[in-house]
């Protein structure tokens, strides 16, 4: 009978992750592609795709004609939306008229100059890059809200898969629910004067296939480069808390309090503040462990 019990355990188990997956899975549906979220990221992968044809030398008239075709149709349906005034939309909308123009051997040069980085400029930027060090001892001070857009204006220019753009970031500074969501994050203990910002990263995972699902996860650890940087520009230091390896109940109990939706899911925790002090940066190893070839 012991067996019985703990293999009638085992099986619940697998039903219940296998639910998981189902609802996942289930996040790719045609019906949630009419979103108009999923409909503008859609509509600028497509645009992405089409861009990068406008840029071979020599263009391949011709080519891309189906990527187009779908372009169009996903643009007619965000015309009258609100998204109709999203810069990312103008964008797409310039891209099809590119490609329209290209087809008639109308396209002009696309190319535009770029600053060459002298060595004094070169060094100061590698000191920059080099300053960023995890902080967990944070004072009081308040970060202005229009720093903190600016900060994710820069994070928001990060590469990302077909230009989908799927990264979003809840910022928290209320300290009670700081509070209840610390007991759900690993790694988010040891701080000496609390967190008075904690930065939740989510990838909106709708847009994307099946078979590049984990795409979302590379996408959102590129706008948090980014992003810790730009922190790092605004003399806000940072510390990235995994939450890869949180429970079931942990996940939920995050989404509950912050109301985050199935179709979004948590990357990783960021610590955030102002500090009077920085600790010692741990050394890296040589480069020539990190190079193979």
């Amino acid at each position: 009978s012991m067996n019985v019990l703990c293999n009638l355990k085992a099986f619940v188990v697998r039903l219940k992750f296998l639910y998981r997956d189902w609802k996942y899975i289930n996040l790719f549906a045609d019906s949630d592609k009419k979103e108009l979220d999923v409909t503008l990221a859609l509509l600028r992968k497509n645009c992405h795709i089409l861009d990068k044809g406008l840029h071979i030398v020599p263009f391949d008239k011709g080519h891309g004609r189906k990527t187009y075709n779908e372009a169009l149709a996903l643009k007619r349906n965000l015309v009258s939306t609100p998204k109709e005034n999203d810069l990312s939309f103008l964008w797409c909308c310039d891209i099809i008229a590119l490609y329209e123009k290209a087809q008639k051997n109308e396209l002009k040069e696309l190319n535009i100059p770029f600053h060459n980085y002298n060595k004094s400029e070169k060094q100061l930027i590698y000191d920059f890059l080099h300053s960023r060090v995890s902080c967990r001892n944070f004072n009081n001070i308040i970060i202005d809200d229009c720093i903190w857009n600016e900060i994710i204006g820069i994070a928001a220019d990060a590469p990302n898969g077909c230009c989908r753009q799927t990264s979003r970031i809840y910022v928290v500074n209320d300290r009670t629910t700081i509070s209840k969501l610390k007991h759900n994050i690993g790694g988010a203990t040891g701080f000496s004067n609390g967190i008075p910002y904690l930065l939740c990263v989510t990838s909106d995972v709708r847009s994307y296939a099946c078979m590049d699902r984990m795409l979302a996860y590379i996408d959102a650890s590129l706008f948090v480069e980014n992003l810790v940087l730009a922190c790092r520009a605004n003399n806000v230091f940072t510390t990235i808390l995994n939450f890869q390896h949180a429970s079931e109940k942990e996940r939920n109990n995050v989404m509950e309090l912050l109301n985050i939706p199935l179709y979004e899911r948590i990357i990783v925790f960021i610590a955030a503040g102002r500090v009077d002090f920085v600790p010692v940066k741990p050394l890296r190893m040589h480069v020539n462990e990190f190079r193979k070839l």
